[in-house]
């Protein structure tokens, strides 16, 4: 007979698990009612294969807007023990005009492994504006098969909607390095998107950019870290067109002027739905 601690926390887990459901019927059922046009996802991993991860979201409100349902993965299939430990935190949204301010979120769990975060909007942006939303996730072993096991990961998105642009950016621990290579996509035949590996204060940084991502294709990169041997590369024969080239230095331009605007619209990060790293 189970004691009433437990079972109150059945009962939330229940309640979770009935939220992601229906508010995944209601984006099914619907056309999509924001359009994202910019994601910007850092993920910085530890040694022992924790990762800390920030995910900026710009989107247009298309439709009256409740919730945004955000799935994001893991890399491999973790037990409850690290599910537990996971934090998420919307760290602020600004609509309009409006200052920042904190909005509740609900989480739960897929049976394929994969987290649901739901963000509750206590009003709903009006049709046409734009959004901000800045996700923190301190999420215990998500890199663990990369770090401990030498093992290969991925780290990609996918989209349920069209995306104009998207960052994926990983920083591996100082001494650690892999081999990068694209997932989805083939840089030599489409220079709308490319992957690349920088060193940044002793640390390997890798990511991937790409502009009109198409719906429902998965792309981003994969690392290779089974050599331990080596730094980190990139693969030979990268390409990459100048509108790509143009669109990084247009979104620079756009965080430098949102730090000194009296009103800052975006919150820019360091680094569903969209799905990520898997």
């Amino acid at each position: 007979m189970l004691n009433p601690f437990s079972r109150t926390v059945r009962e939330l887990e229940a309640h979770r698990a009935l939220v992601s459901r229906y508010s995944k019927i209601v984006a099914d059922d619907r056309h999509p009612s924001y359009e994202i046009t910019t994601w910007d996802e850092h993920v910085v991993v530890e040694p022992n294969g924790d990762a800390r991860k920030r995910v900026t979201i710009r989107a247009k409100v298309l439709e009256d807007l409740w919730v945004i349902r955000l799935v994001q993965g893991c890399g491999w299939a973790q037990p409850l023990k690290y599910r537990r430990k996971i934090r998420v935190r919307v760290r602020e949204l600004s609509v309009g005009a409006l200052p920042p301010k904190s909005l509740s979120t609900t989480v739960a769990w897929l049976r394929d492994g994969q987290l649901v975060v739901m963000v509750h909007l206590s009003e709903p942006p009006k049709v046409d504006s734009d959004i901000a939303i800045t996700i923190e996730l301190v999420w215990p072993g998500m890199c663990a098969p990369l770090m401990r096991d030498r093992q290969l990961d991925t780290f990609a998105l996918r989209f349920a909607t069209p995306v104009v642009y998207a960052r994926y950016t990983v920083v591996l621990p100082r001494g650690y390095g892999a081999y990068v290579d694209p997932v989805g996509f083939d840089e030599r035949q489409d220079g709308s998107a490319s992957v690349s590996m920088t060193n940044e204060d002793g640390r390997s940084v890798f990511r991937f950019e790409g502009v009109d991502l198409p719906a429902h294709e998965r792309v981003g990169m994969r690392l290779d870290a089974r050599n331990d041997d080596h730094e980190g590369s990139a693969p030979q024969g990268m390409s990459s067109v100048s509108r790509l080239v143009i669109y990084r230095l247009d979104y620079s331009l756009t965080a430098i002027r949102s730090l000194f605007a009296r009103r800052p619209t975006w919150d820019m990060p360091n680094e569903g739905g969209p799905i990520a790293h898997g």
